[in-house]
């Protein structure tokens, strides 16, 4: 008889690339496992880029633009503000793993363009700077991660997912000095409100004005939720793995430049509005 080697086997063969490509890991680049790209990942920053474009128009038309000056406070406006921070947040921790080996890098990185964002903002807006805005917060973040990672992979998943929506509620009210127990609140300390230094982890002192705060609580626990979620998802299975490859058009390929889209799109909005508006002596 002729002699079979495992390697001629299709079978054996089929369930070698398989054994391979789960012990591959995503590459920092955002690509999948084997160096597929998750378009659906890129999809879900990419509606958030969209929403987030559209938010800064009409921010830029009803509060810089003076023609409805409160529109900001208005409860859907805050609303969709935290729905849009939620889901780059969100999206950020699931995709943390893929660049994980550069995570100090990267998170110096998006400090250094938080910074960047809140002096031009100075110059141009002193009236409404940005001060640790979505970008330091996720430097901010994919550092902090990088330090908790080792303890926060010994926790299930599932556990993990859970737990850190939890704590995301608890927290989510820090910033107005309380913590949210359900059907109860407690008040925190009015002592951690005097110092600026603790304004970055959501215990903002008087007098402070951010057009864009991200604070690391309660959002942390977002991004967490996200990077645990990432595990649980993809960790389970290739197939689904593959149901996260198909790209949705335009949508992907707007979330696969979402960085660069955040860093040029307000100037460009804002450009675009003051045209409109003297063009139309608005």
């Amino acid at each position: 008889m002729q002699r079979v080697q495992e390697s001629d086997n299709p079978r054996f063969m089929r369930m070698h690339t398989i054994h391979k490509d789960q012990q591959q890991g995503p590459r920092a680049d955002g690509a999948g496992h084997g160096g597929t790209r998750y378009g659906i990942i890129d999809a879900l920053r990419g509606f958030a880029i969209v929403n987030m474009v559209a938010f800064h128009i009409c921010y830029d038309i009803f509060e810089i633009m003076g023609q409805y000056p409160r529109w900001s406070s208005l409860s859907w406006v805050i609303v969709w503000q935290q729905c849009i921070a939620g889901c780059f947040i969100a999206v950020s921790g699931f995709s943390w793993t893929w660049g994980s080996r550069h995570a100090l890098r990267r998170g110096l990185e998006l400090n250094a363009l938080g910074l960047l964002i809140t002096a031009v903002t100075l110059i141009m807006l002193p009236e409404s700077p940005v001060w640790f805005g979505v970008l330091n917060f996720l430097g901010c973040a994919t550092l902090l991660l990088l330090a908790m990672e080792p303890m926060v992979k010994r926790i299930p998943p599932s556990v993990g997912v859970f737990a850190s929506l939890v704590l995301f509620f608890i927290f989510r009210r820090v910033q107005y000095g309380e913590l949210w127990l359900g059907a109860t609140t407690i008040k925190l300390p009015t002592s951690w409100y005097q110092y600026p230094l603790l304004t970055p982890f959501g215990f903002q002192h008087a007098g402070f004005i951010s057009s864009d705060y991200v604070p690391i609580l309660p959002w942390i626990f977002l991004f967490i939720c996200g990077y645990c979620l990432s595990r649980w998802v993809i960790g389970r299975s290739l197939s689904q793995r593959k149901a996260l490859v198909p790209q949705i058009p335009v949508l992907s390929a707007i979330g696969r430049h979402s960085l660069l889209i955040y860093m040029v799109h307000q100037p460009l909005c804002m450009g675009l509005v003051w045209i409109v508006f003297a063009l139309f002596h608005v």
